[in-house]
């Protein structure tokens, strides 16, 4: 009788060890599929008429932004978008 509560003590502390390796072994492997983020729409509000509407040296940059929306690329300096 007493073998039993051994064998039972001893499968307990292997289904324990085997549990936290499958577990943390595991860990980051879900993936989620998300859509990609280029969806083929992007700037489909610059037609061929767009460049007419700034004339150099006299529309501001807020103007641009303003007509043409948010920037897809900023330089960490911001002296350039994109």
């Amino acid at each position: 009788m007493s073998a039993l509560p051994r064998i039972t003590g001893r499968l307990a502390v292997v289904s324990c060890v085997l549990g936290l390796t499958l577990a943390l072994g595991t860990t980051g492997c879900l993936i989620i599929p998300t859509p990609g983020i280029h969806t083929g729409y992007a700037r489909t509000n610059v037609s061929v008429a767009t460049p007419q509407q700034f004339q150099p040296g006299q529309t501001t940059r807020e103007d641009t932004l303003l007509a043409l929306g948010e920037p897809d690329a900023v330089a960490a300096d911001e002296s350039k978008l994109a």
